[in-house]
């Protein structure tokens, strides 16, 4: 969409370090006046991967990292259409565009066939993330308004009806809520947004949570695949002349110190759900906090024994409960945090 491909300057970069996994390359770079960090990983692959991630925290229910990683993608001041970024993706020979939202970031994604397409969408998607349009009529439509019949709707409105009533949903959202305490919300926050609170929120929440976390200093972009370190800078380079420079000193980053308030005693709870029928039986999850990620002999050594009670049919928990009859089935899982994490069996 540039009339002109704009020039590298390298006097803008500074290198953090270079390293080899594998034989593969690994640079890390920032820009020195914005301080973004840009990590190419050069992958001996025909595609190419983006991956942008901002660290985003949410300490209550209202869902601003999940509404506004919808509002992104309504468009941006310098391309204030919808569906920008997804026609653009078709032309560059990609699979379109997508995000994500967990605990500690929001991550945006795309995927094209070669360099040279990931080189034009690169810097529009960049625009989008740091200047989105925002307004209150895309705010409506995408997350929440009433419709002519005086019901609840809006794009993430209905995802979330969809998810907050079953099974599983209840039982993670309960299951944080036992396991940290006040001293951890941003741990037992739902990041989608529960109901009750995407009723209640307004854009101007969503354009604050975007003002504070969404800086440039705030982001890291990871890309992967054969595209030269100097093209993706150049490119990144003109979007970041407009934005506003690194404070000095930096903001604490999200998540900064937080350390996780152990468990004084065990805690039981019956969470009762919606049925259409008897027949659709319930669920048990046990859970404890374990390791934390610097412990890594004991977290993989958690992670192990899950796996070993819960992989397949020959599995103890397998025969147990569902070759001798006594239930459907089982699984585990682990998850974990900067600072310490968690790990379950459901």
């Amino acid at each position: 969409m540039s009339p002109s491909v704009p020039k590298y300057d390298a006097s803008q970069w500074e290198a953090k370090f270079t390293v080899k996994y594998r034989d593969t390359p690994i640079k890390l770079v920032r820009h020195k006046r914005t301080g973004i960090h840009l990590c190419l990983v050069e992958v001996q692959s025909p595609t190419v991967h983006g991956y942008i991630s901002v660290h985003t925290e949410a300490t209550d229910d209202y869902g601003c990292p999940h509404t506004l990683e919808h509002l992104v993608f309504l468009g941006s001041k310098r391309y204030p259409y919808k569906g920008v970024l997804d026609l653009l993706a078709n032309q560059c020979l990609a699979q379109g565009t997508n995000a994500w939202t967990d605990v500690d970031n929001t991550t945006y994604t795309v995927e094209t066939a070669g360099a040279e397409g990931f080189l034009n969408i690169f810097p529009v998607y960049m625009d989008h993330l740091l200047f989105p349009t925002l307004t209150d009529s895309g705010f409506a439509t995408e997350i929440h308004h009433i419709d002519k019949d005086g019901k609840d709707a809006g794009v993430v409105y209905c995802e979330m009806q969809g998810r907050e009533n079953e099974m599983g949903d209840i039982m993670e959202y309960r299951k944080r809520h036992m396991l940290f305490s006040d001293k951890n919300l941003s741990l037992k926050a739902e990041t989608g947004g529960r109901l009750k609170e995407l009723r209640d929120i307004t854009n101007r929440r969503i354009q604050n949570f975007h003002k504070e976390y969404y800086a440039p200093h705030n982001m890291c972009a990871v890309v992967t695949g054969m595209v030269q370190m100097e093209d993706v800078c150049a490119r990144l380079q003109a979007v970041l002349e407009h934005a506003s420079d690194a404070p000095s000193p930096l903001p604490a980053r999200p998540f900064h110190g937080a350390g996780i308030e152990v468990l004084k005693q065990s805690k039981f709870e019956r969470v009762p759900f919606p049925s259409e029928d008897e027949e659709s039986g319930g669920s048990v999850s046990l859970s404890w906090h374990g390791p934390e990620w610097a412990d890594r002999e004991r977290y993989v050594a958690s992670s192990m024994l899950l796996t070993y009670l819960t992989k397949d049919s020959v599995s103890p928990l397998a025969q147990r409960f569902v070759e001798s009859g006594s239930g459907e089935g089982e699984n585990g899982g682990e998850s974990g945090g900067e600072s310490g994490g968690e790990s379950g069996g459901e």
